[in-house]
């Protein structure tokens, strides 16, 4: 329990190494949050979890709706409290992901890097008004006076700053992030029958996030249908890739790379590509579906998770600079695969007899 300000503030520490990762959870949430995450970025980073004022056990908030920019501006006293020299890494969910993007704006010179998972986006009902008012209402969440009784102080406070940044369109500051390595996930998964560009209220929210990935010089954007809003916890491996991307490309020169941008495709498209393949000297390799996700493997060595840039070029989420090339033919055959390390082709597969 840190003291920040006279408050008692419930912090977790883990891992080690010079760039700390500070998580940021959603509405009315804390530590517990990043549970199915935090342990693998602790294997090769340090990392900062807390439950902010308000969220149980920290002590109370001050009073008033707790804005994203409230708890942005909190958060950097908070890490200046623990000790904790920048620049970070900053990893931000739901209305955590819009303090995040304030905290990066306000203070660029203490951020490496930021992940945004699901993050919300301040223009949601103000654009939905203009498509469809009754889309706008739906957006626009409220509470009843039973709810108000009920839920805690802490939750509600976030809940009225939320809401009040929603129905404005208003951030709470002005200004652009800063050109830093970025990585966008963004959830699909609807329950519209039609899928998700069936889906009005998935689509809006699609085109606002990619706004915010399309304003980056350099990152990542990863789309998943797989998992509902709470990525982190049905989809752990796709945060800590987007985690060990920023990582890995804070610590080098951003240009030194291509833009991995990842797609999502569905089994139709990927089965074609699954089976094992050997090159000219005998060495054989099998790209495998396992879960939901593809994988690359090559014998006597540990697989790797490879995703899609397009349909047939793939990134291996372990070495950003290798891309394995499918090469299919009119009938959708895969005639070869290549593997790529950045503009060097280093070998060639043909299907294994």
């Amino acid at each position: 329990m840190l003291d920040v300000g006279g408050r008692k503030i419930q912090i977790l520490r883990g891992g080690q190494g010079s760039t700390t990762v500070v998580f940021e959870s959603g509405l009315g949430h804390g530590i517990a949050a990043w549970d199915r995450v935090r342990p693998e970025i602790n294997k090769f980073a340090s990392t900062l979890c807390y439950s902010r004022a308000g969220i149980s056990p920290s002590d109370e908030a001050p009073p008033g709706p707790r804005s994203a920019l409230v708890i942005a501006e909190d958060l950097n006293v908070l890490l200046g409290c623990a000790g904790l020299k920048p620049p970070y890494i900053l990893v931000g969910h739901s209305y955590g992901g819009a303090s995040m993007r304030i905290f990066a704006i306000k203070y660029p010179g203490e951020v490496a890097g930021l992940v945004l998972v699901d993050p919300q986006t301040e223009g949601t009902v103000v654009r939905a008004r203009a498509i469809d008012p009754r889309m706008a209402s739906s957006q626009l969440a409220s509470l009843s006076d039973v709810d108000r009784k009920r839920l805690p102080p802490g939750f509600l406070k976030e809940f009225d700053g939320s809401t009040a940044m929603w129905a404005t369109g208003d951030l709470g500051t002005s200004g652009k992030l800063p050109q830093i390595p970025f990585a966008l996930i963004t959830s699909l998964k609807t329950g519209n029958r039609g899928g998700p560009e069936a889906d009005p209220d998935i689509r809006l929210k699609r085109q606002l996030q990619s706004e915010i990935f399309q304003g980056m010089d350099y990152g990542m954007h990863i789309v998943t249908d797989r998992s509902p809003h709470d990525i982190m916890q049905s989809e752990p491996s796709l945060v800590v890739t987007a985690i060990r991307f920023v990582l890995d490309a804070a610590s080098h020169a951003p240009n030194a790379r291509p833009r991995p941008v990842v797609i999502v495709l569905t089994a139709t498209q990927i089965a074609p590509l699954l089976g094992d393949y050997v090159d000219a000297k005998g060495n054989r390799a099998s790209v495998i579906a396992d879960g939901g996700h593809v994988f690359l493997q090559i014998a006597g060595q540990p697989r790797s998770e490879i995703m899609a840039e397009s349909e047939n070029r793939f990134f291996m989420t372990d070495n950003l600079d290798a891309r394995l090339v499918f090469e299919i033919d009119p009938a959708g055959q895969v005639a070869s695969v290549s593997l790529e390390f950045g503009k060097v082709k280093a070998a060639t597969l043909h299907r294994a007899p």
